[in-house]
């Protein structure tokens, strides 16, 4: 896998964390019978992490390919 293929699963990465913070939130509703509480709760917690965790990916693919490119660390 090259690695601009790498920088660009970090967008995949981003939206699967948001896609299973919504399927937990709705479980959690669903065995607490709570109206969509936990749906948004986790949806609020997952966005920043994804964001977070999408950051870290590209900044680490950005250092790897410069690394390879230039020859610096």
């Amino acid at each position: 896998m090259s690695l601009a293929a790498i920088a660009g699963l970090g967008g995949c990465v981003g939206i699967g964390i948001v896609i299973i913070g919504l399927l937990l939130g709705v479980f959690l509703d669903s065995q607490l019978h709570t109206d969509s509480l936990f749906s948004i709760i986790c949806i609020v917690i997952s966005v920043p992490a994804s964001l977070v965790i999408m950051a870290n990916v590209i900044v680490r693919t950005v250092k790897l390919i410069e690394k390879r490119q230039y020859g610096t660390d």
